[in-house]
């Protein structure tokens, strides 16, 4: 009896003044167990705010990486293998219904589409109705379906033999050109592949603790870069992705919506110009829009002037020509890059300039529309009945 207070400190289960057999055991110290309560509480507690933080500052980082990147590989990356074909609205149809013409304006793919893109790597995606709602598949040149319309959104166009789709269950993978899922559906969004690397967005997490402690939080889904297997790349990897093919690309400078200027910087970030411009856009075959004193003209590789600033708005050149206005509140024309008007100023907007025509907005009878114009601005489509 005088050892059980004893036995009782030392952790030892004892019987009572009866004559039962006595049970010993020893006892776990209290603070080991509160020790596992508490890191198991913690790990529940520490895992979702530690993810919370890794995406809240890497996303800066990985974004603009991504951004840059995908700036850069699409300067000399000329993916698209462009064919003379152009979806066009047929006119007169008692809905929006598209075909295909040539550069004669000659109708070669009938359709009707619901949607038609244009083609590229030989493949148009285009959309049907079927089954009462509107599918997408893919056709070739001479108008045959490829792969079948069985997808419900638009998908993209093929670069580098895939092009990205959507499932059923609405995340976005990667298909070939037999329409088979070559990088499965996971993604919250795809793009293109340049170079043989792809920006994905990857969906936030979907932890119950995340979603309490920060409901949406403002953060957009983070880019991540998959290679054509689907796996991962490090953003660290691509920063200086064939950073010797890439010409200096235009960073807006400043603070918020405050004295926000650009500046040309290279890979590292360091303003090769040795000044800024009010806005700028890319640089295309040497050249890129640039703006000064209230007014766009076009610089060299150089950060020289090589059109003067007189335009009150000048989009990049494409395959030699670019669209500009002349006057604030005027018609678009089209120069070439000596800059002289090959167009004149008299469309509502312009387009680009690919294969001999040139997509525009014109008007007649104060009713705008689309068609085509070829280089001596004739009216190729819809045709003139005039």
């Amino acid at each position: 009896r005088h050892l059980r207070p004893l036995h009782r400190r030392a952790g030892v289960v004892s019987a009572d003044d009866n004559d039962t057999p006595l049970v010993v055991g020893i006892r776990k110290p209290r603070w080991i167990r509160r020790v596992v309560v508490l890191a198991i509480f913690g790990i529940v507690l520490y895992l979702p705010l530690l993810e919370l933080y890794i995406r809240a500052t890497s996303y800066s980082s990985d974004g603009a990486t991504a951004i840059l990147w995908r700036q850069r590989a699409s300067l000399y990356n000329n993916a698209y293998q462009t064919i003379p074909l152009f979806s066009v609205e047929i006119p007169g149809a008692r809905s929006k219904e598209y075909c295909y013409i040539n550069q004669n304006g000659t109708v070669v793919i009938n359709g009707p589409f619901k949607w038609a893109m244009d083609f590229s790597e030989g493949l148009a995606a285009v959309a049907v109705i079927a089954h009462g709602e509107e599918r997408w598949g893919f056709i070739d040149t001479s108008g045959v379906e490829v792969i079948k319309p069985k997808f419900r959104r638009k998908t993209g166009d093929f670069q580098e033999g895939l092009a990205f789709a959507v499932s059923d269950s609405g995340r976005w993978g990667y298909i070939n050109k037999a329409g088979t899922w070559v990088i499965r559906p996971r993604f919250q969004f795809t793009y293109a592949f340049v170079g043989g690397k792809a920006q994905v967005n990857v969906s936030p997490p979907s932890h119950w603790l995340y979603a309490i402690l920060c409901g949406d939080c403002g953060l957009p889904p983070r880019l991540r870069f998959i290679d054509k297997t689907g796996q991962y790349q490090r953003a660290s990897d691509l920063r200086d992705f064939d950073i010797n093919k890439s010409p200096p690309i235009p960073v807006a400078i400043g603070q918020y919506l405050n004295n926000i200027h650009v500046e040309y910087q290279n890979g590292d970030g360091i303003n090769v110009f040795g000044r800024t411009y009010e806005s700028g856009l890319r640089f295309n075959k040497g050249l890129a829009p640039a703006k000064e004193n209230g007014l766009w003209g076009y610089i060299d590789t150089a950060g020289a002037f090589v059109i003067p600033p007189k335009y009150h708005e000048a989009q990049g050149f494409r395959n030699g020509f670019a669209a500009v206005r002349l006057q604030k509140a005027g018609k678009f024309g089209m120069i070439n890059t000596q800059g002289s008007l090959v167009i004149p100023a008299q469309y509502n907007w312009i387009t680009e300039y690919r294969d001999g025509l040139i997509e525009v907005t014109a008007e007649k009878d104060g009713i705008a529309y689309w068609a085509y114009i070829n280089l001596n601005n004739q009216q190729i489509w819809p045709p003139n009945t005039e």
